[in-house]
């Protein structure tokens, strides 16, 4: 299973790269039809299927369970990154996006609420909210909203790292697990962390 995450980070990844790098009517029209997927089960919009099946490597589709797991959190990811990149003039760079995008969503949301203290409480709510999640659909719902502050703020995110949580929290024995990661990098990644990134 760890090796399954693993491989939908990849995928991911992969996918998110292909837009970063293609920048023309294609990947635009794209990123709009997944942002209409926010909040709905997968399948639900038919047109938005080939951007999360296409080239899945054998090792997601093995195990039936397993699979619709991983279908569902790389298309979970893949609806918040198209929100992300909303409105954007264009993507970062590959030089900056590897130095930048590797915020889990703990640490994003707490550099948020770092960079935002007048609304800590607000920032803080929302984030409780995906956290007491009941399934991974009300889990987008409110990650959305978070998301897009994410995407005001100009502070990004390491999809595939949560493409892999979202994997692992669709697992009730792994749900709690995936909740104590992102809390503790929320407390954890304090103002002293973002401004030791910030001088390296």
């Amino acid at each position: 299973m760890s090796k399954l995450s693993k491989k939908i980070g990849f995928v991911v990844q992969s996918k998110t790269e292909k837009f970063h790098q293609d920048e023309s009517s294609w990947s635009r029209a794209a990123l709009a039809k997944l942002r209409r997927g926010v909040g709905k089960e997968l399948g639900e919009i038919p047109e938005i299927l080939e951007y999360v099946l296409l080239d899945l490597p054998g090792e997601v589709v093995e195990s039936e369970r397993d699979t619709e797991r991983a279908e569902i959190a790389i298309y979970t990811a893949l609806t918040m990154f198209a929100v992300h990149q909303q409105g954007k003039e264009q993507f970062m760079g590959k030089e900056e996006q590897e130095d930048k995008q590797r915020q889990s969503f703990g640490q994003a949301v707490r550099i948020l609420t770092n960079a935002n203290s007048d609304h800590e409480k607000a920032i803080k709510r929302r984030f409780d909210k995906v956290l007491s999640s009941y399934d991974l659909k009300e889990l987008s719902v409110h990650a959305r909203s978070i998301i897009g502050l994410l995407k005001a703020a100009n502070i990004p995110l390491d999809y595939a790292a949560f493409a892999e949580d979202l994997f692992w929290f669709q697992n009730s024995d792994f749900k709690r697990s995936v909740i104590l990661k992102w809390t503790q990098d929320y407390f954890r990644y304090n103002k002293k962390d973002i401004q030791e990134k910030g001088e390296k």
